[in-house]
């Protein structure tokens, strides 16, 4: 029985939750859900502060609605849905609407086994984490020098000039530094089995919270954001990385009753000035302001074109490459 009455409702208690952990990054929430009489930990969310809206950039949270259902035969239940929402949304000030939860889990988390993820992760080698890790030793000897040479002066009795001790104090100032540099260039570790040897029928269970919150740490080394958009039962997952923002990847989504399903992605890379969308039966590139198209199939799917130019609009209707497609559509289809 609860002796105080209820502030919250608890839809609004798990939306605080996830605010609050979007100020926390690598400490996903871990709920305790009533099992019959029993009460068990489970783990929801895996987007924890890194889901956004395409709609609005705010934040998405998950959200479970629970419904009384009678089935002809046999006695009522509670059955639970669970969606990903937009916290504008919610509040009446964006347009975007919820999208089923397990949907967009699965269609991440089968995207990033069947990716290279060393084209996104920082590579181990730096060349200026080399350089200033021979500085930092260097300096380090210095400072040894210095102490040395201050503490044989002593001994023998004479004095320790200022600028033996100035010397001294800029060693170690000059050290601070250089550590500093060093921590943040330091390459993030990521442990890529967590994210690709994955059994994803463990994963997908919430009950399982071990296995979703070392997946949620390492998707968190790698992703720097996922934006999100619903037209309809047509879902746009956009996933952006942290250590190679000149690339990313979109994944158009079918979400019906029945079936869910990948109609088409598009892979969007920053090379040498140019800017390339590569879709499965075409590429177009851009660079200084020249836009060129290229089939790569041997035919061009209206699906693949029309789903590109849409989430081009969505970023920015007045977009050089938007505008192209609309302008040159007709021709591409007709000719």
């Amino acid at each position: 029985m609860d002796v105080y009455p209820v502030v919250i409702n608890e839809e609004e208690f798990e939306l605080v939750q996830e605010l609050l952990k979007s100020r926390r990054p690598n400490a996903g929430r871990v709920t305790v859900k009533k099992d019959g009489q029993e009460e068990v930990l489970i783990k929801s969310n895996l987007f924890s502060g890194i889901a956004r809206c395409t709609e609005c950039g705010g934040p998405m949270y998950h959200n479970v609605v629970r419904a009384k259902r009678t089935p002809k035969k046999g006695d009522p239940k509670i059955e639970e849905y669970r969606y990903i929402r937009c916290l504008n949304e919610r509040d009446g000030l964006c347009e975007n609407k919820a999208m089923t939860y397990e949907t967009v889990e699965r269609f991440v988390v089968e995207h990033l086994l069947g990716m290279d993820l060393n084209t996104v992760k920082e590579q181990e080698f730096n060349p200026e984490i080399e350089v200033i890790r021979i500085q930092i030793d260097q300096v380090k000897d210095q400072i040894t020098n210095y102490e040395n040479g201050i503490e044989r002066r002593k001994s023998a009795g004479k004095a320790v000039s200022f600028e033996m001790r100035e010397e001294l104090d800029d060693a170690k100032l000059e050290l601070e530094q250089l550590l500093a540099r060093q921590a943040s260039l330091a390459t993030v570790q990521v442990d890529l089995p967590v994210l690709q040897d994955v059994n994803v029928t463990e994963l997908y269970n919430v009950n399982n919270v071990d296995i979703r919150t070392r997946y949620e740490n390492e998707l968190n080394k790698i992703v720097s954001n996922i934006r999100l958009k619903r037209n309809g039962n047509f879902y746009t997952i956009d996933i952006i990385y942290k250590q190679n923002e000149l690339k990313r990847h979109v994944l158009f989504i079918e979400n019906k009753k029945k079936e869910q399903k990948l109609i088409s992605e598009v892979i969007i890379e920053n090379v040498d000035g140019a800017k390339f969308y590569y879709t499965p039966s075409f590429v177009i590139s851009v660079k200084d302001g020249e836009i060129r198209f290229q089939q790569t199939k041997e035919d061009l799917t209206i699906i693949d074109y029309s789903l590109l130019l849409n989430y081009v609009d969505a970023v920015d209707r007045c977009d050089a490459v938007g505008v192209w497609m609309r302008n040159n559509m007709s021709f591409l289809f007709t000719k």
